[in-house]
């Protein structure tokens, strides 16, 4: 439960002065320290980068009554009026960005481990 709730913070912060892929090296450095198997390393990035932009396009969808959600779905998707799509579509693949980097961390922490006999 720590490393989602450092890697949702970090990356929040980030993301207000740096680019969109600062999640990356978050998520990474994050696993790299703090994940103990591959399947939770994956999960911790995935579940905090997804629930960071969820909230944060949900966010700004109701700030703006849903404008700027359907403009979006229109010139993505060629879907009229679809915000849900965008809603749905951006939170996982930012949270497939966050989880595969957190298994990158997890991996790369692996290789750094010495062999045991």
């Amino acid at each position: 439960m720590a490393p989602t709730l450092i890697i949702a913070l970090l990356s929040a912060l980030a993301q207000l002065i740096f680019p969109w892929w600062i999640i990356a090296p978050i998520a990474f450095g994050v696993c790299f320290w703090q994940s103990t198997t591959a399947g939770n390393a994956f999960l911790q990035g995935t579940a905090s980068v997804t629930l960071v932009w969820a909230a944060y396009i949900v966010f700004l969808n109701v700030q703006n009554g849903g404008v700027l959600a359907s403009r979006l779905g229109e010139l993505l998707f060629k879907v009229p009026n679809s915000p849900a799509m965008l809603v749905t579509l951006a939170p996982l693949i930012g949270g497939l960005v966050g989880g595969v980097s957190g298994l990158a961390g997890f991996y790369v922490r692996q290789l750094w481990q010495p062999v045991r006999r």
